[in-house]
């Protein structure tokens, strides 16, 4: 949901759905006293005015890094595409497949899925134009290839994978010969 000012109530919701009221109330107590235990640090969670949220000063969360990298990229003045090529790397190496994928289908991952999966899916292929422009033919397809496993339907990508596979096969040539 996340992690920041969720409601309770939601959380309540998604945690316990056939739960009536009290009851959710309770599991929710329950849970947020035995994470804070398991977690050592109870200020990792706070709750304020019944809204949730991880203490970004506490906690790591892979998807809050992936995004900022992402957004610090896109705030990189045109000038340094260099560094703008090093922050989308870092974004591309934090992304593993589906939010949560191993959880099954789960109808509230699906916004948070398609949402990260639409930002790796554009920054691959920022990366691939990159590394096709600085001749990185082998990297782009490494790229390319590990994008289309995440995002299959793409007619682009596809066109990108077929020119980078081109290209490297004409490099390998030009250094033989």
């Amino acid at each position: 949901l996340g992690g920041r000012s969720v409601s309770k109530e939601k959380i309540e919701e998604y945690l316990w759905p056939d739960a009536l009221g009290d009851a959710a109330d309770s599991a929710f107590s329950t849970t947020l006293q035995r994470l804070r235990k398991l977690l050592t640090i109870p200020e990792a969670i706070t709750v304020q005015n019944e809204m949730i949220t991880l203490n970004p000063h506490l906690c790591w969360v892979d998807t809050w890094a992936f995004e900022r990298f992402i957004a610090d990229a896109g705030a990189v003045a045109v000038s340094q595409i260099d560094k703008k090529f090093i922050l989308l790397k870092k974004a591309s190496a934090l992304y593993h497949g589906l939010f949560l994928q191993e959880q099954g289908n789960i109808y509230w991952f699906d916004a948070i899925r398609e949402r990260l999966q639409k930002k790796f899916s554009r920054i691959s292929m920022q990366l691939a134009d990159r590394l096709l422009h600085r001749h990185g033919y082998q990297q782009a397809v490494q790229s390319l290839e590990q994008a289309m496993a995440v995002d299959p339907g793409n007619k682009i990508r596809y066109q990108r994978l077929l020119e980078s596979y081109n290209k490297t096969a004409i490099d390998m040539n030009n250094t033989k010969g």
